[in-house]
């Protein structure tokens, strides 16, 4: 993604006020570590996750929901 810093902020801002389930934002910071940020809805941020923990995470919740 080639977005200014600014632009970001603003996207951010602006989907954090729909209806999303799970905001993933990899920036600088994000891309030297090899890690995502992960977000719920109504912005409880869940911290840094390696793409392969993010993934787990993602399977089990979906297991979870497709049990009940």
């Amino acid at each position: 993604m080639t977005k200014a810093p600014q632009q970001l902020v603003i996207m951010l801002g602006r989907q954090k006020h729909k209806r999303f389930h799970i905001m993933i934002i990899c920036g600088r910071k994000e891309m030297k570590s090899g890690t995502v940020s992960v977000r719920k809805h109504g912005g409880k941020d869940l911290g840094a996750f390696t793409i392969e923990e993010f993934v787990k995470m993602i399977k089990s919740e979906s297991s979870e929901k497709l049990d009940v």
